[in-house]
């Protein structure tokens, strides 16, 4: 008897990152965005080159208060084959000059608290790409999107009464891809070393003393991984930070990685693929259930830059 294919209830996963935007870091993301959607109407002028195809901006839509939009990333480099659910055949995807297998990853950005959400999807690229793609290619530099942490994670972090060291672990890639490679930062210099040593992850690890004030910032220890976060991505396996505690105890207060705000949402679409604007709505939705942490946190950091 034929099988027939079974339709699972999909979730996506979406990562949230505070947008900072030109030199005093005030710029108009969403505006940036629809001015190079405005010069770059036809999609092949948005395409950027990778070792693989292309990637793009897809389906940017600007609204009141937000914006919602995709990075579409294009193999050309068809390698895919088709198989049959009841036999064992196979045969090849035949593929005209001008098309390439597709896959997107979708964001929107909520003005109020400058705040990113972005649909987790490693097939289509990370927040990493899509900073990349929007320095390169829709010259929108300096762009950065710092990581927003989990309300627990804080809390652990708030508890500490002093610092004693961070940490940074990496899976050392087979080929770094030509959009992640930056040979002047200190970080592809170590994965130089590594490599020659035929090491599968390194770790660099900051010995931080009885470090109580500066270092107690949170804004602080992101940027003191910032560089290894947006150069490594997804390769990177942990971002940690321990301490001690009131008792003198050292623990683990915090990994960067690990313990960022996530929130994970359905797209209920029965028996039809997602469209782009299911998959706007979760975002959304995530948004609106994380909506008063972003908000603490924004309040948080503007108390800070107040004093």
């Amino acid at each position: 008897m034929a099988n027939t294919l079974r339709r699972f209830r999909r979730e996506i996963n979406c990562d949230f990152f505070h947008v900072q935007l030109g030199q005093n870091r005030d710029g108009d993301f969403a505006s940036a965005l629809h001015g190079f959607q405005t010069r770059c109407s036809q999609a092949f002028e948005r395409n950027l080159e990778t070792d693989d195809g292309y990637v793009r901006l897809h389906d940017w839509r600007k609204e009141d208060g937000t914006g919602s939009g995709a990075l579409l990333r294009l193999r050309t480099d068809n390698r895919t084959r088709i198989g049959n659910i009841d036999t064992d055949d196979l045969r090849d995807l035949a593929l005209n000059s001008n098309e390439a297998l597709a896959d997107y990853s979708c964001f929107r950005f909520f003005e109020e608290f400058q705040t990113l959400v972005v649909h987790r999807n490693r097939d289509a690229g990370n927040e990493a790409r899509l900073r990349f793609y929007l320095e390169q290619k829709a010259g929108i530099r300096p762009l950065s999107f710092e990581l927003l942490l989990s309300r627990n994670a804080l809390q652990r972090f708030q508890q500490l009464q002093e610092i004693t060291t961070a940490e940074i672990q990496i899976a050392l890639p087979e080929n770094l891809e030509p959009e992640t490679q930056n040979s002047d930062s200190s970080v592809s210099q170590v994965i130089a070393l590594a490599r020659r040593s035929n090491a599968a992850t390194f770790t660099v690890k900051f010995s931080m003393g009885h470090s109580r004030k500066r270092l107690m910032d949170i804004g602080f220890l992101k940027n003191l991984f910032k560089d290894s976060i947006d150069q490594e991505g997804e390769r990177i396996h942990a971002a940690e930070i321990r301490g001690r505690n009131a008792r003198g105890e050292e623990v683990r207060a915090i990994d960067l990685i690990r313990d960022r705000m996530t929130e994970k949402v359905a797209l209920n679409t029965g028996d039809l693929p997602p469209t782009l604007s299911d998959f706007y709505s979760a975002l959304n939705k995530a948004y609106q259930n994380r909506r008063a942490e972003i908000a603490e946190q924004w309040n948080q950091q503007r108390d800070q830059n107040d004093q």
